[in-house]
Formats: structure tokens, sequence, C-alpha cells
């Protein structure tokens, strides 16, 4: 058969493996969730196709849809292999047993267990141990006479060993020479053996022995004379003996023939889909043509088509429409068409809002070149098989075309279509997908924001079932909304959408602190923004003046911070902290307490003090020194390296100083734990200023000292955060100008860096 692409990409020999691990390394998580940074180079985006859209075992759902999820809900291949086991188990001994007693027999038990059952059977009088005298499945071998069963139970209990601690992909089992023994003592049991049921039981031991030991030609000789010598009822256990013999045939290079017993087991045997997913390889055109032709009906041939459609590059459309030409009630139709749609979903779902996009681009390739075509092609394909009425869940195929049409952004057709489907599903599992669907839509077709849209939203987002349990609903609308926001000018909400205040207050905005103040003085605010004030923070309007006030403050807009202050009750002024940034220190302590509490100031205070030292600085020449002075203390104070730098910041960071900057602003900290970054107050050039003017009109030497030393730190600390040349002008100046002042004899006794200066 021709094929879509051409067989030089399609057929990689480990493609399915690889495309398995780039369904589970693809699968969409919640953004930003767990321990540590999410992983730029991964795709983040939306899913809202549940589980639960398809039959999981279906059409082998979980490998054309999704590994990770499904394994979640239903369990890998090793727990359902073992569950099908146990079922069959049960069958067969007509449910006399528990299906817990018979795994603990199959899979728990001991040879020694096996030995005492054993013997019990040939015992005149049976007698059990009293834990195996509780388990009804050994009660049952015992009570009537399950000679058979027993005997191979011990046989497979013996073969263990050499066959559950290794892999046919790894080294062999050394101990060959065990394995050969189990091998021959197994062939001679086997034709003793009259039911043909343990006969396939033992033939599968006896080839699995073969398989692990990498002795692929024995696999081969074994299959053909053990096989032959069994007629069974249908039994799983065919298909894990096709699986070793598919696995010898490839290692002898036997590429069709592995191929076509792979694609046997991975139709017929679902506990052994992924290892036949796997491991399923053809080359090259020819290899399929050969493969094709050894079908024998169409149920195989839409299996080829079906594993086909999963190599990476292929054209899944194309399988589909093989497929349905074949066989329209194919189950396999309805697992390729969900898998698509969920392609569709990755690259095109949000794609104008995802604040990842970018990245995706960059790391994932999403969106996919030729995905808006490939999305109307699908779209059509989906169409059809609904209208044709022929397949047998006319749902799926309905609401995946309605969905198309969403991912499309064709809004109008997919309200329309999602509406018809509503009438074919009766599933309540459809009909949840449906919902599903339905509230994307709604989400997707938002094109602005007003108070009436803006109250629907907070009904979804509060009352809305679905919205509250899935929670990419969450991230798809914060992302949509922000989008909105933004384009309308409104970046404050836009960033309460998606970051707490705490992130805003330390490194305010301007636009975003105004924006939100009039939201929080609107006498009768939307639905969607009182949420938004009631969930970030507990007192909204009276946050956002302290922030905007203390913004203002930290620009130097004095009148503006105290004004902005007057908006909130004089009373709640002192909730945002009190404190003196007044006072000299020599040595600069940032947690150190004040001793005289007696003379805190709460922040508009302070700002009235600053102001009146401003004006009294600039009027009273005689004590102007003094004044200004105070005001450099005050900024110093107020800066990064001193105690009531929370007069001017709401976080400060030790390793702040340390951390790379903002490549536009050299006191913005990129700080990984806030969306914003971290602004810390590290210009101590305001303080340095006044120092410096306080050193020049002082009349006192002691003044002059004190003024020159404190503008000394401020040079020092300004190399500290912004590098540069280091200059020692102010320490100079102390030491040839103030050398006999007492602030010169303290300065030298607290202050290490100056006593070293003065001591060179």
């Amino acid at each position: 058969m021709p094929s879509s692409t051409g067989f030089t990409v399609r057929f990689n020999p480990w493609a399915g493996s690889v495309l398995v691990m780039l369904l589970l390394a693809a699968w969409p998580q919640a953004l930003s969730q767990g321990c540590g940074l999410p992983n730029p180079n991964r795709f983040q985006g939306y899913t809202f196709i549940q589980p639960f859209f398809v039959n999981p075992n279906a059409g082998a759902a979980p490998f054309f849809l999704d590994f990770a999820s499904l394994y979640e809900q239903y369990g890998r291949q090793e727990k359902r292999q073992v569950e099908d086991n146990i079922d069959e188990w049960y069958e067969r001994f007509c449910e006399s047993a528990t299906l817990e007693d018979i795994y603990w027999v199959v899979y728990k038990s001991t040879l020694y267990d096996m030995e005492e059952i054993r013997t019990a059977i040939g015992a005149k009088r049976s007698y059990l141990s009293a834990y195996l005298s509780k388990n009804t499945f050994a009660r049952h071998l015992v009570r009537n006479k399950c000679e058979e069963t027993a005997n191979y139970l011990a046989f497979a209990k013996r073969c263990e060993p050499y066959v559950l601690e290794a892999s046919p992909w790894g080294a062999p089992n050394t101990n060959l020479q065990a394995m050969d023994d189990l091998i021959r003592y197994g062939r001679q049991i086997f034709l003793t053996v009259e039911s043909h049921y343990i006969r396939l039981r033992y033939a599968y031991q006896l080839i699995r022995l073969a398989h692990y030991s990498r002795q692929y030609q024995l696999v081969l000789e074994l299959y053909d004379y053990l096989m032959p010598k069994i007629d069974h009822d249908p039994s799983i256990i065919q298909y894990w003996i096709e699986g070793h013999y598919a696995g010898a045939l490839q290692a002898l290079g036997r590429n069709v023939d592995a191929a076509y017993y792979y694609a046997r087991v991975f139709q017929h045997c679902p506990s052994k889909r992924e290892s036949a997913f796997r491991s399923f390889k053809v080359k090259n055109d020819e290899e399929w043509n050969q493969l094709f032709l050894r079908c024998v009906d169409d149920k195989e041939r839409t299996t080829l088509y079906a594993m086909r459609a999963q190599i990476r590059d292929s054209r899944a459309l194309e399988e589909m429409q093989n497929i349905y030409a074949l066989d329209p009630r194919s189950d396999y139709l309805e697992t390729m068409i969900v898998a698509e749609v969920k392609k569709i979903e990755k690259n095109l779902l949000g794609l104008e809002f995802n604040d990842h996009r970018e990245t995706n681009l960059r790391y994932s390739k999403i969106p996919q070149p030729g995905i808006g075509d490939y999305v109307i092609e699908l779209q059509a394909f989906a169409r059809k098989v609904a209208d044709d009425g022929k397949a047998p869940h006319l749902d799926i195929w309905r609401i995946s075309e309605g969905y198309l049409q969403l991912l499309a952004g064709d809004y109008y057709a997919a309200g329309k279509t999602l509406g018809q489907a509503a009438d074919l599903v009766d599933s309540k599992a459809l009909q949840e997908q449906l919902r599903i669907f339905q509230l994307v839509l709604e989400i997707a077709e938002l094109r602005f924001v007003n108070p009436p849209i803006e109250d629907r939203i907070a009904g979804i987002r509060l009352d809305e079932e679905l919205y509250k349990r899935y929670p990419q609903f969450k991230d798809f609308m914060a992302d949509k909304l922000e989008w909105l926001y933004l384009r309308n000018n409104q970046p404050g909400k836009a960033f309460l959408l998606q970051h707490p205040l705490a992130d805003l207050k330390v490194n305010p905005e301007d636009q975003f602190l105004k924006e939100l103040l009039v939201m929080s003085e609107r006498e009768r605010p939307s639905r969607l923004e009182r949420e938004l004030m009631r969930t970030t923070s507990d007192n909204f309007r009276n946050d956002i003046i302290a922030t905007q006030a203390t913004f203002l403050m930290g620009n130097g807009e004095l009148p503006a911070a105290r004004e902005t202050w007057n908006k909130m009750d004089a009373s709640k002024w002192d909730e945002y902290g009190v404190s003196n940034p007044f006072l000299e220190r020599i040595n600069d302590c940032v947690h150190c307490p004040i001793r005289d509490t007696a003379n805190l100031l709460s922040r508009p205070a302070i700002i009235d003090r600053l102001i009146k030292l401003e004006y009294d600085a600039l009027a009273n020449r005689e004590e102007g020194a003094k004044f200004f002075y105070q005001l450099g203390l005050a900024y110093y104070n107020m800066s990064y390296f001193s105690y009531d730098w929370n007069v001017l910041d709401f976080f400060r960071s030790g390793s702040s100083l340390k951390r790379p900057r903002s490549k536009t602003d050299p006191d913005v900290v990129l700080d990984q734990r806030f969306s914003r970054n971290n602004r810390e107050y590290f210009d101590c050039s305001k303080a340095m200023d006044y120092f410096e003017r306080a050193r020049l009109l002082a009349k006192e030497p002691e003044l002059g000292a004190s003024a020159t030393f404190m503008a000394a730190k401020c040079e020092q600390n300004l190399f500290f955060a912004y590098g540069g040349v280091r200059t020692y002008r102010y320490f100079e100046l102390l030491k040839t100008q103030y050398a006999g002042t007492r602030f010169y004899q303290k300065a030298i006794n607290e202050c290490k860096y100056f006593r070293y200066y003065a001591s060179k």
C-alpha cells in the first residue's frame, strides 16, 4: 500500500518508543505547579480532553491518546497484565475462588507452598497448613484434585527467578544451564498434560525462558513444536506467547514476520499492547507492502493502519480515512480522532493569549507548520463520519467536530455543532466532556470585558462546578482575561488575575496602582472586581493606598505621597508601621530595634517631618546644616543599608546585592520568587547630597565630621550597589580636616573600615 509521507522518515526503528516518550513529556500540567520552576523547554498550554472521552479499552486508547493520564486512572501495563491473568484463572475455575486468593497463589506464594498443595492433592487424606487452608484457590485445587494445575504452578515458580529479574532488552540471564534444564523438563511434562489450557501455559513458560536466555532460534523451534499440539479456547496467553515469538523473529532479522505478530498482539491483547507498540518496526515501503499482504482480514488491516498512524510525521487523517473505508465501525477511529483533536488542541487552544507562546514555539515548535489547514481537513472528516451515521458513537464525532471548530476559531459554528451534539449524547461521561467544551467555548469567544461580562465571569469562577473541578480552567480563564485587560489598557486587573498583591508591593507600578485605587473607590464594583479585591487582601483599598503612597515617597514625591495617605482613615496609619529614621548610628544595623519607642512616627508623620525639614533647611541658613543632616540621616536610614528600610519598601532580601539586576533598572533585582522581581532602595545619592550640604554649611566641626562620615558611608554603599571605581573622598576629608574632633575618635573606635583607612 502507498504511504502517506514516505517511509524514509516515518519508520525510524525506535519511532514507537520515541512517540510514547514524547506523549508523556508533552502532557500539559497545571502551569507553574510543583517544586521549583517550570521547565522552559517543556510545552506549556491547556488541555480539556478528559480520559473518559473514549472508552479506555477501545481501540488501544492509552497508546493513541496519552499514557500518563490513562495510567493514572487505569494502571500501567504490568498492572493490567496481572489483572487479566487473574481474571482468566478465575473464569477457568468457574469462579470458585476469590480473585484475591488466586492472586496470592499465582504471584505471592512460594515454591514451598506449591509443593505443600501438590502433596495434599496426592495424599489420601488432604491436609493443608493453617494459612493455606484459608485460601479458597488452594482449597479448590486440593478438593478437586487439580494435579496438573498444581504441577504447572510449581513449575512456574521454578521459572520465576530466570524471567522476572530478566529483561528482553537487557543483558541475557547468565544461568543458561538452569534455564535449559527447565526447558527440557518442561517439554517432557508438556506431552503428558491432558488439559490443553495447562499445555498452553507450559508453552508460555518454555518459550519465555528461551526468549530471556536469548536463544531466539530455540524460541521458533519451541513455537513450531508446541503450538500445533494445543487445542485451546481463546486466551490471553496465546498473545503473550506471540509477543515472545515476535521478539525472536525480530532479533533474527525477520522484520515483516515480527511486525505482523506484534500487530496481532496489539490488536487482541490489551495487557501486552504497550510492549507490542514499542517493538513494532517497519523500515520501508517494501516491508509495509509485504506486511499488508499478510493480513487475513480487514480487522488486521485496520490495526496496521492504526499503528502506522502513530509513527512520527505520519498523516493520521489519511490512516483514519483508510480505516473508515474498510470498517466504519472500527473502534480505532474513535480513539484516533480524539488523539488528533488533542494534537490540534495543543497547537491552537489559547494560542493568542497563552503567556508561554514564544517559549512553546522556540522549544516545542508549537504551533506546527500547516496546522491551520490540517484542522480544517480534520473537521471535514469528523463531519462526514457524523453525517454518514455508520459509526457506533456518533456523539463522539459530533463533539469532536464542534471542538475542532472551536480550536479553529469558528466560535459560531462550534456553538451550533456542540448544541447538536447535546441531542445525541446519552452517557454521563460524554455529557460532562460536552459541558467542558461548551464552557471552554464561552471563555474562548470573549472579545472584551465590561461589568456585565465581569459578573458572568465571576459566576463561572465562583459557582460553576466544572470550573472548580478541572484546574485547567483557572489558568485558561486567567490568561484570557489578562490578555483582554491588557488590550483594554487595564494592567492592574490583569496583574491581580495572575499574581498576589505582594508581588506588586515589592516592585510597584504607578499605572497599576492608580487603576486599582480607582477600582477600590468604585461605588458599585462588578462581582469579579469584588472577588479580586476580597481574595487579594483583607483590606484592599488601604493596602493599595499604602503601596501607592510608599511608591511616591520612594520617588521623592512627598506632597503626592502625603495626599495619598489622606485617602485612608488616619486611625489606620499606624497599622502600616511606625518608626523613626532620624536617629544617628555609626555602624549600619538592618534589624536593630529602636530604643526610644516614644518617638516612633507613622509614615505620614515621617513625610510631614521631611517636608518641614526641607523647608527649614532652605529657610534658615544659620541652622540649615543641622536640618540637612537630619534629612540625610532619614534618607540614609530608609535605604536598603539601614534599619528603617521598610519605610520605603515592603520587602528586603539580604542576598540582593549579590543577585543579577534588570538591564533597564539597576535597582530592580532579579528574584524568581516574585513575578515583577524585587526593587531595592540602594541609591544613597540623595542622602549623600544632604550630608554634603550639611558639611559645607556646618559651623561646628563635630557636625561637619558627622556629616562627612555619613557621606563616606553613602559613597561606600553606592560602590557596593552599583560597582565602578571605588573612591574614598569623604574618608580622606574626615582624616585631613576633622582629625581633631571627638566624632573622629568615635569613628576610629567604632568603624573598622575607617580605622583601616586612617591607619594607612
